[in-house]
């Protein structure tokens, strides 16, 4: 039986187990000292039989989701950061230390969550204040790389970026189709572009975007610039494309 592949990361996936009411744990790579399998401003979510993200495997990932399936069982909300040596606690070579962030997110965090999912939408960024108890604050944020700053309080405040890779994908046929199912397990924003509405399909990923456009070349123009994030155009499509 083959393996499923790793379900990315994505804040969809955290807004959609909320409203569902599936406890759901966050945890984010806070700040790394020394050498570490990821870097800071990584996150996975953690259910209770469910896993999106990675903090980079190994014995790091396995012991921060026997602490957030704890926490979720605890039913514990209090944010927390833990500290973890790499060598001698997991026995791992890296031989770092890690700090983790641990939140349960409920329906407190739909506000920010969706706020997200707004700025992501449009390219932008999200800065979020964490306190160790209570609502979590956000506001717009300019920045392009991910970050985390820790409070002496024990809260922190991170920065959300949206994916660095955008792809635009024109073209709704059977080769767009196949591109979409590979794309839709890859850390990237697809903006998926045809003149014909009917070819989408009603389920999509949570990461494409569909558009039909009588002038497909005019969505080239709205697509992140590459001196923000990495943009890609795919042309699936018999169409003579203009751009």
């Amino acid at each position: 039986m083959q393996d499923a592949p790793l379900k990315p990361f994505r804040f969809a996936d955290a807004t959609r187990w909320v409203r569902a009411g599936v406890p759901v744990a966050m945890v984010t790579i806070a700040e790394v000292k020394g050498s570490a399998p990821r870097e800071a401003g990584v996150r996975m979510l953690v259910t209770a039989d469910e896993l999106a993200g990675t903090i980079g495997g190994g014995h790091l990932e396995w012991r921060g989701m026997e602490i957030a399936r704890t926490m979720l069982a605890e039913r514990d909300a209090t944010r927390q950061i833990v500290r973890i040596p790499l060598g001698p606690a997991l026995g791992q070579c890296c031989g770092g230390v890690v700090l983790l962030a641990f939140e349960v997110l409920g329906e407190a965090d739909l506000p920010w969550l969706d706020a997200v999912q707004a700025a992501f939408g449009t390219g932008r960024s999200l800065m979020r204040t964490v306190p160790r108890t209570g609502p979590v604050l956000h506001a717009a944020a300019p920045a392009l790389l991910p970050s985390v700053a820790l409070h002496a309080d024990g809260g922190w405040t991170d920065t959300l970026v949206p994916d660095e890779l955008h792809v635009v994908l024109f073209g709704a046929g059977h080769v767009g189709h196949a591109l979409v199912k590979v794309l839709a397990n890859l850390p990237c924003q697809v903006h998926w572009v045809d003149e014909r509405d009917t070819l989408f399909p009603s389920d999509l990923p949570d990461n494409v975007t569909p558009e039909a456009s009588d002038i497909p070349e005019a969505v080239v123009d709205h697509a992140p610039r590459p001196s923000a994030r990495a943009s890609s155009i795919v042309a699936a499509s018999r169409t003579r494309l203009r751009l």
